[in-house]
Order: structure tokens, then C-alpha cells, then sequence
């Protein structure tokens, strides 16, 4: 297979456009993750409103994928445990490792995530909203576990993070 489909959001208030796209070579440190599951967040909703929202973009920022074929170099998650074609991950873009955020193990302030880069450019598909997602070299991985599923997978994806920045923005106290 040479190409994949995703839907891509072609600017504010339009439907979604499935559109086909070219399934890169994976270079070293790199991962074609075959998609199984992507959520659809909040943030995706509103920057479907948003006027000035880029585009086009492939959503998809939370999400459960299988190993279609790693980048020579990879072979552990971030817990250690080894890596093979067909097990499922969950994933996010490696940070800068330079910016204060990084500094303190949060999401990179520098690197915008998949599910917000512009389509149109190389590698096209990191949006979880596709057939295929490519992990750019260095990503975050973490092995799902065999006995998991794959909605309990994404969901601690999607509602752990979530959750805990509710009760920060309500006041909450997250370290009592």
C-alpha cells in the first residue's frame, strides 16, 4: 500500500474531507502506526468553530494505533518494554527536551502534537483521524497491554488528562 485516507478539516464550519495521502518511507527513529482508535475531543469541536483556525489539518490528537512498521532504532517504549510490528501503542510527538515545560515532564510548549499539524506538508498524515498515523522520529510511545482493550486504552488517554485539568481550572488541589 502506497496510500492511505484521512478526513481531513478543511477550515471552520466545513465537513470533513476524506482525502488520500502518500504512506512515507519510515526513517530511522520513526513509526507508521495503523490506526484503531481516535477520539474526538473537545478541542477538535472547537476549532471546527474557530474563525481562525489553520488549516487543512488532520484531527486526531488522542489516540490507539498498531505497529504497522518501526524505524530502525526503536525498539522500547518508554517503559522499557520491547516493540514489535502489530502491537498496539499509544503515542504523542517527543518534546524539544529544551523548553521549560520539558524541563518539568509536560507536554512540549514547542512541538505542537498530532491532531494540529498542517496536512499539506510532509509527512501529511499525523492526525489520528486517518487510516495511518507517522510518528516523526523520537515520539512518546507506550505499549498497550494485551489483556487491555482498546476503548480502556483510549480512555486513559482521553480521561485521565482531562479530568485532572478540570480540577486544576476549578481550583482543585492535585497534589492533596
Amino acid at each position: 500500500m502506497d496510500t492511505c485516507m484521512a478526513a481531513v478539516f478543511v477550515g471552520p464550519g466545513k465537513p470533513l474531507e476524506v482525502q488520500e495521502f502518500p504512506i512515507p518511507e519510515v526513517e530511522p527513529g520513526a513509526v507508521l502506526v495503523r490506526m484503531e482508535m481516535a477520539a474526538v475531543c473537545g478541542t477538535d469541536v472547537h476549532t471546527w468553530h474557530d474563525p481562525t483556525a489553520s488549516s487543512p489539518v488532520i484531527f486526531g490528537h488522542e489516540n490507539v494505533g498498531a505497529i504497522a512498521q518501526l524505524g530502525r532504532g526503536v525498539t522500547h517504549d518508554v517503559l522499557g518494554n520491547q516493540l514489535r510490528e502489530g502491537d498496539r501503542i499509544l503515542f504523542r510527538r517527543g518534546g524539544c527536551g529544551l523548553c521549560t515545560r520539558c524541563a518539568v515532564g509536560e507536554s512540549c510548549q514547542v512541538n505542537r502534537g498530532y491532531g494540529f499539524l498542517p496536512s499539506d506538508q510532509f509527512p501529511h498524515i499525523q492526525g489520528g483521524f486517518g487510516q495511518y498515523l507517522y510518528l516523526e522520529p523520537g515520539p512518546w510511545i507506550l505499549r498497550v497491554p494485551d489483556d487491555m482493550s482498546t476503548e480502556r486504552a483510549l480512555m486513559s488517554v482521553v480521561g485521565n488528562h482531562t479530568v485532572l485539568s478540570g480540577i486544576e481550572k476549578i481550583g482543585g488541589d492535585l497534589d492533596g
